[in-house]
């Protein structure tokens, strides 16, 4: 007859994998290891529970099911005697949608009470189904593959990826555990398929013990800008992918773009940049695409967070012109005696930051700093060492994180790059640093101010700490800001550019009212002669730093006295003017 010659043709030719790897109808669960011996009664509670992935019925009329030693044809369950679950459906091949169906022994309900067998509790719903023949297959064995064949011979789906011999599967997950499919949209492979973690060793009917409970959501990794570096006033795109991973379509999904101002994770009305909503989204790892645009954003670096459902949050750090990152590199070894290479870096904002998944390279090669939660509270310091017990005897170092990944870049004694990134790979901070800026044998290269951008040649010097450095202290020549109430203002004042590492600098600080500004900022003697430009028309954010010297624009060291700084800022937008100036002393330090 026509179907014994499919059943000759199908174990002649052997398993063939499914053209579609993501079946309506696919394999779920696979008990073949039944708990006990399996002599006499025990040998009856094998079962293959398949899925109805689809939100459409399937009719299992003529299907079949292999373990590649006999093709068994599927047919209804139709006695609910011996069953021991109530509310279970019979004598259908229909499987509706989103649907658990059961192929179990036809002997399985034979077993008498007493003697312990009929293990399951079927979830209520679950269709019942069985085979013509006595046994599932020839029996099942741990190693053999399951194929789930349609009426006309074609393979629907597999367990144990039958057509490739060299993985693990099908394994034997232990004695009463069944193997599950992880996730049932997936395709049948090695990683797919884990041992039953239920304290009732297997899920008959039910969601499988080893699928997570996922549903839609997002991670850093879905949210993209473009463009990836915009100016000031330039229109950034915002685009998040949203995924569901439950087993149930997702409608009417809300998604809500906003920027973490304040790092509380919540929006905020002020926060908020808009809002989309997405219709549906298949389940199974169906995916859809959200977005809106950001208007002119200010120069800085700021933290979009995406919301899904008023509760799964996903965040990517955005730079918008030349803003300071939020971790920045503080302090240089280059060039150790004893204490192996090091790098410090410092969380100069009011909010913690957790250092998991950052790296750092040296412009050639990158290397991950740290695996595990590491929260960096504010204004902290963390030193990433090449060598931890040499740095812990060369100096008296203070409690702070001290990571100590397995491979660092070698930093260069005569130039190099330091870079250090985040999880999602955004760049916090980068320093191009020369050894004419500041550090020799056993001295580090130390950084001034944490407000001023890290490639000024002028925010960097020789640590002056008889030490040498100070691995996890306030840098030795560290300049703060004044208070920002002031529209210019200027700290140390006075200072002193003689070069011994104390007050060597000053720091211009200002505040404008103003998002974006057109800036300059010179300096001019008590007659009134220019002698530094600092900033000529420039592009700035509202508030920021620049360093003096103390020199002119040839280099020159200036004579003791009163000097008049003069800042003049446009509003990029309405082209509105103002100006600020204030005095700082240059002198000199008294012996």
């Amino acid at each position: 007859c026509a179907l014994a010659g499919v059943i000759i043709g199908i174990l002649a030719v052997g398993f063939c994998k499914p053209n579609n790897c993501h079946a309506q109808m696919v394999i779920n669960e696979v008990m073949a290891n039944v708990k006990g011996p399996e002599n006499k009664f025990g040998r009856y509670n094998e079962f293959v529970e398949i899925y109805n992935a689809s939100s459409n019925p399937l009719d299992l009329s003529g299907w079949m099911v292999t373990d590649g030693d006999a093709v068994d044809i599927i047919t209804p369950w139709s006695d609910s005697l011996g069953l021991l679950s109530p509310n279970v459906i019979l004598d259908t091949y229909v499987i509706p949608g989103r649907n658990y169906a059961l192929i179990i022994d036809r002997d399985y309900a034979s077993a008498p009470d007493s003697e312990g067998y009929r293990p399951y509790q079927f979830a209520p719903g679950t269709i019942i189904l069985t085979t013509k023949n006595s046994t599932i297959g020839n029996g099942l064995s741990t190693k053999d593959p399951i194929v789930l064949l349609n009426a006309s011979g074609d393979t629907v789906d597999t367990y144990g990826t039958p057509w490739e011999e060299l993985d693990s599967v099908p394994f034997d997950p232990g004695d009463g555990i069944s193997a599950e499919r992880v996730f049932p949209g997936m395709a049948d492979t090695e990683s797919n398929w884990l041992a039953c973690v239920d304290t009732a060793g297997c899920t008959p009917g039910s969601q499988n013990s080893v699928t997570p409970y996922l549903g839609v959501g997002l991670s850093w990794e879905d949210i993209a800008f473009t463009p990836q570096k915009p100016e000031p006033g330039q229109d950034v795109e915002i685009r998040a992918t949203v995924h569901n991973r439950s087993m149930e379509p997702a409608s009417n999904v809300r998604v809500l773009f906003y920027v973490d101002s304040d790092w509380n994770s919540d929006p905020d009305n002020k926060e908020l940049l808009g809002t989309v909503s997405l219709s549906s989204i298949d389940p199974f790892g169906g995916k859809a695409d959200a977005g809106i645009r950001w208007q002119s954003p200010g120069e800085g670096c700021h933290r979009v967070g995406v919301r899904v459902r008023d509760s799964v949050c996903a965040f990517r750090m955005l730079r918008v012109g030349g803003a300071l990152g939020d971790v920045i590199i503080n302090e240089i070894m280059y060039d150790p005696d004893r204490s192996g290479e090091w790098v410090e870096v410092y969380n100069r904002t009011n909010h913690g930051l957790n250092l998991r998944g950052w790296r750092i390279a040296d412009g050639v090669k990158s290397y991950a700093i740290c695996e595990t939660d590491i929260i960096l509270e504010p204004e902290s310091f963390a030193l990433i060492s090449s060598d931890s017990h040499a740095l812990f005897t060369t100096y008296v170092v203070p409690d702070c994180i001290v990571l100590e990944p397995g491979t660092l870049p070698s930093l260069n004694n005569q130039g190099d790059t330091v870079l250090l990134s985040d999880i999602a790979g955004f760049e916090s901070d980068m320093v191009h640093y020369l050894r004419t800026w500041g550090g020799e044998k056993g001295v580090s290269l130390e950084r001034v101010s944490a407000e001023v951008k890290s490639n000024e040649r002028a925010n960097w010097s020789s640590c002056v700490s008889p030490e040498g450095a100070t691995p996890g202290l306030r840098n030795s020549i560290f300049v703060g800001l004044s208070p920002r109430q002031a529209r210019l203002s200027l700290s140390p004042n006075p200072f002193s550019p003689d070069g011994d590492g104390f007050d060597d600098r000053t720091v211009i600080s200002y505040q404008l009212p103003f998002s974006v500004a057109r800036l300059r900022v010179m300096i001019y003697d008590r007659r009134g002669k220019m002698v530094r430009k600092v900033l000529g028309d420039a592009e700035v954010a509202g508030k920021g730093a620049l360093l003096w010297d103390g020199r002119d624009d040839s280099g020159r060291v200036q004579a003791v006295g009163i000097y008049v700084v003069y800042a003049e800022a446009s509003d990029l937008t309405t082209n509105r003017k103002i100006s600020s100036k204030a005095t700082v002393v240059l002198a000199k330090r008294l012996n």
